[in-house]
């Protein structure tokens, strides 16, 4: 177990307990940062903003446009069609390259 997957376990126990200090913490900066921001409306809206459905939407339409525009060249796997069965670069990788699609 990598050190950043026992620090991810030990915050999701103490988040799902509860823990005190931490659930203090998070309130204590929840009201810091609030209070930046409360005074100035045109940051609230942004922030709301960047936290709807609207702002993912806009990204993953944009993203989608992109990638349909180069016409696949911006993926960076390219599978050869030809090698079988098909594999991923976490599965070793065979018949992938890291390059662009000829």
């Amino acid at each position: 177990m990598t050190v950043a997957a026992l620090v991810s376990a030990v915050l999701l126990v103490a988040v799902r307990l509860r823990w005190g200090p931490l659930e203090a913490a998070d309130h204590g900066a929840a009201a810091w940062i609030n209070g930046l921001v409360a005074a100035h409306p045109a940051v609230v809206g942004a922030v709301t903003w960047l936290g709807s459905d609207g702002a993912a939407c806009t990204v993953l339409g944009l993203a989608a446009a992109v990638l349909a525009a180069s016409g696949g060249h911006l993926l960076p796997v390219h599978r050869d069609p030809r090698s079988w069965p098909p594999a991923t670069p976490a599965a070793g990788g065979a018949g992938c390259s890291w390059s662009r699609p000829p």
